[in-house]
């Protein structure tokens, strides 16, 4: 026989942790201005402050994302928004850096492995926007044959389609 008792839920103050609020449905607002955030618990407000939302450049996709090792690669990235960008800072995870005003640059990895590029997008304005996306630096062998077996189930998910067409459009499409 077990004796249980509830008590209420303490939260210590020693040993402050780092919460992680992602997926706790916060946002930012689409409209630029100033704005108060708060977080209460148990309507007792934990934190507020003043926040700025700024039109800075928001940087949404590079590519590619997969390069042969001793090959120059041009990565470019893009952009989402309207903000005038004047430079990009690239930082390569390989100890090497660039600074260009287009979106793009040429890189050669002496080495295969997994590297973090970081993008730096600075615009007219002097606001800036940065990402870090993961590259796969292989051998050229291992590059190439990744690429034929991606085509490959490509062509093959394209045949199933067309499989699944009327025979008319069947024929419409294999005669093309």
């Amino acid at each position: 026989i077990y004796n249980l008792e509830e008590t209420a839920a303490r939260v210590s103050t020693s040993g402050f942790k780092k919460i992680y609020l992602d997926s706790g449905g916060f946002f930012v607002p689409s409209s630029i201005g100033e704005y108060v955030f708060s977080l209460k618990f148990a309507n007792s407000n934990i934190f507020s402050e003043e926040v700025e939302v700024k039109d800075v450049p928001i940087i949404s996709s590079l590519s590619p994302l997969e390069t042969a090792s001793s090959f120059p690669t041009e990565f470019t990235v893009k952009m989402s928004g309207s903000t005038n960008i004047t430079k990009y800072s690239w930082n390569f995870g390989d100890s090497k850096t660039e600074v260009t005003t287009k979106n793009k640059a040429t890189h050669t990895y002496n080495s295969t492995g997994k590297y973090n590029i970081t993008i730096i997008a600075t615009d007219s304005k002097q606001l800036s926007g940065s990402k870090t996306f993961e590259i796969n630096v292989s051998s050229a062998k291992n590059l190439l044959k990744s690429r034929i077996d991606s085509m490959q189930q490509s062509v093959a998910n394209i045949e199933a389609q067309i499989d699944d067409l009327s025979l008319f459009a069947q024929q419409s499409v294999n005669s093309v």
